[in-house]
């Protein structure tokens, strides 16, 4: 059996996807969804007797939760898990993009990207559990999210064929495309952490390629990166134009300094947090964006799915 070579991302692979990360702003910015929708949102978490007790939780306890918060007992459980153990996380992040050499490349090598570690799965059972008590206020059988580690086939830019692995995707139960996606991770949440990053750009670029290779019909409203660092959750949206899009089709993706005939605007990533799992406050207000984006994307769902 041969070795396949795979290397991680660097600034030199980075470089052609062609992205800028706009300074972090503060959840209260963000806007995920139609004022009706966060309207609704509103209702629907006041309305909802276990959100309550849990927000009740995070503002003055520390002590496991009682069956009062319903549905989101275990996500609060283990979110002290977290905070609990906190420093003590192994914080070395896991590799969750890789590049091997196209010239290798045929549809069996998939899969290769290396798991997370044991605590960053502790991270996203943390998050994804939030997300779905927080949907099962509004979902219906649709739309579910999923531990779905390679969504997205790896995607062809020149030389090399990029692969990522998500820790989770909203999904169409019935044509099985992605709304969201997630990212978790054991450290903090640093622009000097430049990989993880690149990392998330590579992961939001494999999506929208596979939208566009699949000719998607009713793409999401936003493409959307739900991420957890430790104790600080973070919602990251890509803006982009059909330029763009042209622009990422390109197989032989060209580094953009070699190729001054180019015209695209680059893909801008939107970053809003952090909302942290220790603060009531924080946690309200994520809620809010996630109820009010799951309320806007129901009628993508079911637009795209075939009569």
């Amino acid at each position: 059996m041969s070795t396949v070579l795979t290397t991680t991302i660097t600034e030199h692979l980075y470089h052609p996807l062609y992205t800028l990360w706009l300074p972090c702003r503060p959840g209260n910015l963000l806007s995920l969804a139609s004022p009706e929708n966060y309207e609704q949102a509103d209702k629907v978490l006041q309305e909802s007797p276990g959100f309550q007790a849990y927000l009740h939780h995070v503002e003055t306890s520390t002590a496991n939760p009682s069956p009062l918060l319903l549905v989101f007992a275990i996500p609060r459980l283990s979110q002290l898990i977290i905070l609990r153990q906190g420093t003590s996380l192994d914080n070395k992040p896991s590799t969750s993009v890789i590049f091997q050499d196209s010239r290798l490349y045929y549809p069996e090598m998939s899969g290769l990207v290396t798991g997370s570690t044991r605590d960053e799965d502790l991270v996203r059972l943390a998050l994804s559990q939030l997300l779905d008590g927080l949907g099962s206020l509004v979902l219906g059988d649709m739309l579910k999210w999923r531990d779905e580690e390679y969504p997205f086939k790896p995607t062809l830019f020149g030389n090399e064929v990029m692969e990522a692995r998500v820790d989770g995707a909203l999904t169409n139960s019935l044509t099985n495309e992605a709304f969201a996606i997630l990212d978790a991770r054991t450290v903090c949440r640093i622009r000097e952490r430049r990989k993880l990053y690149w990392e998330e750009t590579a992961k939001m670029i494999s999506w929208i390629q596979h939208d566009l290779r699949g000719n998607r019909q009713h793409p999401p409203p936003r493409y959307l990166i739900v991420s957890q660092y430790l104790e600080q959750i973070y919602i990251v949206v890509a803006n982009f134009d059909k330029d763009y899009e042209v622009y990422i089709k390109i197989l032989e993706a060209p580094v953009m300094s070699d190729n001054p005939r180019l015209s695209c605007e680059m893909m801008e990533m939107s970053e809003f947090g952090p909302f942290n799992i220790d603060d009531a406050a924080h946690m309200k207000e994520f809620a809010r964006h996630i109820v009010a984006y799951y309320c806007e994307v129901q009628k993508w769902a079911f637009a795209e799915v075939p009569n």
